[in-house]
């Protein structure tokens, strides 16, 4: 019984069914493979206009500057991946202002604000 609710629990987590992908979690697989792909694309060659040119957010922290931490934000999604949010905050070479800076004025964004961040890039 506690097995077959652990085999449940990776199908669930893992998108894999008797060790084969379904199709849902293979469509989804492949829309965050070619979203790295355009970002590596974008983020490369694009950064100046990613600087000048950030759509407007509503749902980010009041410190987060357009543009500036975008670059940022997506430089850590590169290097951590989509979703690891704690990872890309949490990475002091990246250049956050809490790295520099002992306040608690940086609220961290919410998980679901980085997601709609990252649409919106």
């Amino acid at each position: 019984r506690a097995s077959q609710k652990y085999r449940q629990h990776m199908e669930s987590v893992t998108g894999l069914v008797n060790n084969e992908m379904t199709l849902a979690s293979a469509r989804k697989l492949k829309l965050r493979l070619d979203l790295m792909s355009n970002l590596r694309k974008s983020v490369i060659s694009h950064e100046e206009a990613i600087h000048r040119f950030a759509p407007p957010s509503d749902y980010m922290p009041s410190w987060w500057k357009l543009g500036t931490h975008d670059i940022v934000f997506l430089k850590g999604v590169l290097k951590h991946g989509i979703g690891q949010w704690d990872l890309i905050f949490d990475d002091i070479t990246l250049g956050w202002p809490w790295s520099a800076s002992s306040s608690d004025d940086y609220a961290r964004p919410q998980p679901q604000s980085c997601t709609k961040r990252l649409k919106t890039l």
